[in-house]
């Protein structure tokens, strides 16, 4: 998928940003341009989502994909409790895979080498924190249309965890 969006920019990306949030609030009611992503992810930042967001209840991450250096996420977890925010620690290892259904929602470029993906789950399965937390993840009742974009921003996209040295 980083190929595949790695060479548009400006309006052309903006109109494919426009269709894929169409195709959510209508429930995928047209099946040709879901994009789902899987890989390997590790955690770079996580924060609760505001009343200011496009998801006003849950939790968004921004990960590392493991398999493309270049290549980022940010990982929408909507909720409609109001919960405490349940913080992911930095560094946490995390995988989507085909039964996640983590959907395509937004494509950015926050550098001329980089891509981020937007994703959300349209399956709303607890997402395992560790191994004793979980979030509790579904589909939000309200959307603020006129929430901003990034949801993370870019200097929090990589990570800021030193990798270890060989000793």
């Amino acid at each position: 998928m980083e190929e595949e969006f790695s060479n548009f920019t400006g309006v052309y990306l903006s109109y494919l940003n426009d269709i894929f949030l169409r195709d959510y609030i209508e429930n995928y009611k047209r099946t040709e341009g879901v994009y789902y992503l899987k890989g390997t992810f590790t955690v770079t930042h996580s924060r609760k989502l505001t009343k200011s967001d496009l998801f006003t209840k849950g939790t968004v991450l921004s990960g590392n994909c493991d398999d493309f250096p270049k290549a980022y996420i940010e990982l929408i977890l909507p909720s409609t409790f109001s919960t405490p925010y349940t913080s992911i620690p930095l560094g946490r290892k995390f995988s989507l895979q085909n039964e996640d259904f983590s959907c395509l929602l937004h494509v950015r470029k926050p550098s001329e080498e980089s891509i981020c993906f937007t994703l959300i789950p349209i399956t709303y399965d607890d997402f395992s924190v560790s191994k004793t937390r979980s979030i509790k993840i579904n589909p939000p009742t309200a959307l603020n249309i006129d929430g901003a974009w990034p949801l993370i921003n870019d200097s929090d996209l990589k990570s800021k965890i030193e990798p270890k040295k060989p000793s």
